[in-house]
């Protein structure tokens, strides 16, 4: 088993979320599976290859969305069973990239109410 790699911690959060690819030029809904100040693991429709470059703005108020630049350091195909079975997922890691200040408090905040 590989040795854990992350600086932060992790928290579970499942909210809505568009990504955009530095290749594309729409967005693609996608959902959290968590989120740390470092970084989070998005569910996708479609596999995206190591190192590339994204966008992705959480939706995790009311307010406006939080806007996160990043880089995907694993992709991992998920297969789905029941009536989604003939469809799959892909877990993606991403690693973000330049968060200011504020992002971060912001993203604290939330780690905090999620852990209260």
């Amino acid at each position: 088993m590989e040795p854990e790699r992350r600086n932060q911690p992790r928290v579970f959060l499942r909210v809505e979320a568009e990504v955009q690819l530095s290749n594309a030029d729409g967005w693609v809904r996608a959902y959290t599976i968590n989120l740390s100040t470092g970084g989070m693991s998005l569910e996708l429709p479609g596999p995206v290859a190591d190192g590339a470059a994204l966008r992705a703005r959480l939706h995790i108020s009311e307010g406006a969305p939080i806007e996160l630049a990043g880089v995907v350091r694993h992709t991992t195909a998920v297969a789905m069973t029941g009536p989604a079975a003939a469809s799959r997922h892909y877990l993606v890691g991403v690693q973000f990239q330049d968060v200011g200040t504020e992002i971060r408090a912001q993203i604290e905040r939330i780690l905090d109410d999620e852990q209260a």
